[in-house]
């Protein structure tokens, strides 16, 4: 009898040991397939008009507020937003690249390094919130991130509210990410990217479309 009982135990533990395995193997692929994507790909002949209607709506807004005005908005689409995400993205690009092409001996790790590089990031807006999708890299491997949320201003900052998570195809409670979303958020050096233009007093997602009040 106890011999038996010891089996049927045993038996379970096996079972049961496949099933998480199984289960594993599921999670990890769903998390390394490629999402679809938030909306659909920036026309190319198009990035440089878009970034620049994109600009010259903000830069007609900070003229506003010197000259006295104050309260009007600017609505921005997705295409405008993704186009100066992609330019202003190739410009820091540019920027960070070496003068000259001699060549760099590797440093040291730092501490920085087990941050997984962005490679790519696409927006896009649906009712009143917004979805980001970021393409990084980890171990070799493409990973995508898609979040969903509120966006919204306090105290001249860009603020974030998520609603949905993924990783690939894999959805993660929000409740697990949003404690240390927002920690990242409030250090100093992702806090000093959201700092708001002095002449913005809110933000908001409203009907698809991105919408900036000024001051």
């Amino acid at each position: 009898m106890r011999t038996n009982t010891v089996e049927r135990g045993f038996s379970f533990y096996k079972a049961a040991r496949w099933i998480v395995l199984i289960a594993l193997v599921f999670v990890i692929i769903a998390a390394l397939r490629k999402p679809a994507p938030p909306g659909s790909a920036p026309n190319a002949t198009m990035v440089a008009e878009n970034a620049r209607k994109f600009e010259s709506k903000l830069s007609e807004m900070q003229q506003a507020r010197q000259r006295g005005e104050s309260g009007s908005e600017a609505r921005f689409s997705p295409e405008e937003v993704n186009s100066f995400i992609a330019e202003a993205s190739q410009r820091a690009a540019s920027a960070s690249s070496p003068a000259s092409s001699t060549p760099v001996q590797p440093s040291a790790p730092s501490a920085s390094s087990d941050e997984m590089p962005v490679k790519s990031t696409q927006v896009n807006f649906q009712g009143d919130e917004v979805i980001a999708q970021a393409l990084t890299e980890r171990y070799g491997q493409d990973i995508y991130i898609t979040l969903r949320g509120k966006l919204g201003a306090s105290n001249g900052y860009l603020t974030f509210a998520p609603t949905e998570f993924q990783i690939g195809r894999m959805s993660v409670p929000v409740l697990l990410i949003d404690s240390s979303l927002q920690k990242k958020l409030a250090e100093p050096e992702t806090r000093a990217k959201l700092k708001l233009p002095d002449f913005v007093s809110d933000l908001r997602v409203e009907n698809g479309q991105l919408v900036i009040k000024q001051k």
